[in-house]
């Protein structure tokens, strides 16, 4: 959704929120809000975090890599 949509949605749900008659039942309300938020583009996704095993794992810290480098270029014979 753009920024314009979700400020159009969000006057909406706001609005909704204003004029709610107080003897609908909780659900029923807010079945409305998600049905008339998806009648302004919005679907939920399925998008979670990735579980913890699967999380990126950092690269290596920047003294590593330079002793990685320097190692390297010793192999190499000291060249730059």
């Amino acid at each position: 959704m753009t920024d314009h949509e979700v400020t159009a949605a969000v006057e909406a749900v706001e609005r909704q929120l204003r004029d709610r008659d107080p003897d609908t039942d909780n659900e029923v309300f807010a079945r409305e809000i998600i049905v008339m938020l998806q009648g302004r583009g919005w679907r939920p996704t399925e998008a979670k975090r990735p579980p913890h095993w699967k999380q990126p794992r950092p690269g290596p810290g920047e003294d590593t890599y330079r002793e990685g480098l320097a190692a390297a270029r010793e192999s190499l014979g000291g060249a730059a």
